[in-house]
């Protein structure tokens, strides 16, 4: 989903490292692949590398898609189950499966 890069106000999930299962928003990156993430609902600020993030989508996220048949079609998530994306595309009005959306 574009852009798979981490970018400033994403939210994410920490998914490797002794951060493990943390939910946040990117405050700040660093060009050395590094992430300042807010964490939900604390006080806290961690950095951890973008290689240990993935986007943390919601029901309801407007996403475009980069990558395979459906690169640059856009939609709103409607269901998520593990690493796949159900995204509704009101313009053609069609259903795309985007699968494993991690970075």
């Amino acid at each position: 989903v574009k852009s798979l890069r981490i970018s400033v106000d994403d939210r994410v999930i920490v998914i490797s490292g002794s951060s493990k299962g943390t939910v946040g928003t990117v405050v700040d990156t660093s060009q050395n692949n590094e992430a300042t993430i807010r964490v939900d609902n604390k006080p806290v600020k961690i950095v951890v590398s973008t290689s240990q993030l993935r986007k943390n989508f919601e029901v309801g996220d407007r996403v475009c898609i980069a990558g395979g048949a459906n690169d640059g079609r856009v939609g709103w998530v409607i269901t998520i189950q593990a690493e796949e994306l159900l995204i509704f595309n009101q313009t053609m009005s069609e259903y795309l499966c985007y699968m494993s959306f991690k970075n």
